[in-house]
C-alpha cells in the first residue's frame, strides 16, 4: 500500500504524514506473529515510543506559518516554538547529559531515591494531566527558535540519537544514578524513558496552542 503524497507548505518543509500509519502497521503484524517480548529490547520498546511521538511532533511542524510559530497566548506563556525549543534542547542539555553520566558511573550508587511525584510518574507511565506553571525566568524560559527547519533538523537528530542509544541503555547499570531536581534519583533507563513521557506530556501544551492559533 502507498504511502500518503509529501504534504509542502510555502516554507518548503515537507514530511511524509504516512510514515508512522506504515510503521505502526508492519509492527503490528510482526509482533502478531513472533511476540512483543521476541521483537525488541527494553531500550528499543521506549524508543520505539519515542519516534512515535517526535515524529507527531515533526509531522506538525508544516501546519504552522512563520508567525504562528513564534505567536503567544500572553506574555507569560510559551509559543509553539518555544515549546519546540524546550522539547529539543531540553532533552539534549539536560536528559541525554543524565544518560550520559549514568553510563560513565558518574552518578551516584543508590537504591531506591525516588521522591514520591517520581514514584507517581513512572508508576503510571506519564505526568499528570495538571498544567505545570513556573515563572518565567532566564534559566527556564525557552527562546524562540530562528526557524521551524531548525526545529526540524534538531528533531531528527534527537531521533538517531536516541536510536543509537537504546542499545546502550539495555546494559547500563541499574545503580547508577542522577537526581532529577523534582523527580529524585533516576537511572539511565529511567532517564531515557523520562524523555519519551516528556514528549508525551508537552502534546497537551500543544492542543491548547493549536486551538489559540486556530481563532485568529
Amino acid at each position: 500500500m502507498p504511502s500518503d503524497p509529501p504534504k509542502r507548505n510555502p516554507g518548503g518543509l515537507t514530511f511524509r504524514s504516512g510514515l508512522d500509519t506504515i510503521r505502526e502497521r508492519r509492527y503490528q503484524s510482526f509482533a502478531a506473529q513472533h511476540g512483543v517480548q521476541n521483537l525488541i529490547t527494553p531500550g528499543g520498546e521506549i524508543f520505539y515510543h519515542f519516534e512515535k511521538t517526535a515524529r507527531v511532533w515533526l509531522v506538525a511542524l508544516n501546519e504552522y506559518t512563520d508567525e504562528q510559530f513564534a505567536r503567544k497566548p500572553s506574555e507569560t506563556q510559551w509559543s509553539i516554538g518555544q515549546v519546540y525549543y524546550h522539547l529539543v534542547m531540553g532533552t539534549q542539555n539536560f536528559h541525554l547529559r543524565a544518560c550520559k553520566r549514568c553510563f560513565e558511573h558518574r552518578g551516584e550508587v543508590t537504591e531506591g531515591g525516588k521522591t514520591l511525584p517520581g514514584k507517581i510518574v513512572f508508576l503510571l507511565g506519564s505526568f499528570p494531566s495538571a498544567k505545570i506553571r513556573v515563572p518565567p525566568s532566564p534559566e527556564y524560559t525557552p527562546k524562540q527558535p530562528e526557524s521551524r527547519a531548525e526545529m526540524r533538523e534538531g528533531l531528527l537528530k534527537l531521533i538517531e540519537t536516541m536510536r543509537a542509544l537504546a542499545p546502550q541503555i539495555d546494559q547500563a547499570s541499574p545503580v547508577q544514578k542522577w537526581k532529577h531536581p523534582a523527580l529524585g534519583m533516576l537511572n539511565a533507563i529511567e532517564w531515557y524513558r523520562l524523555i519519551e513521557m516528556h514528549f508525551r506530556h508537552h502534546l497537551r501544551q500543544k492542543a491548547r496552542l493549536d486551538k489559540f492559533l486556530a481563532r485568529r
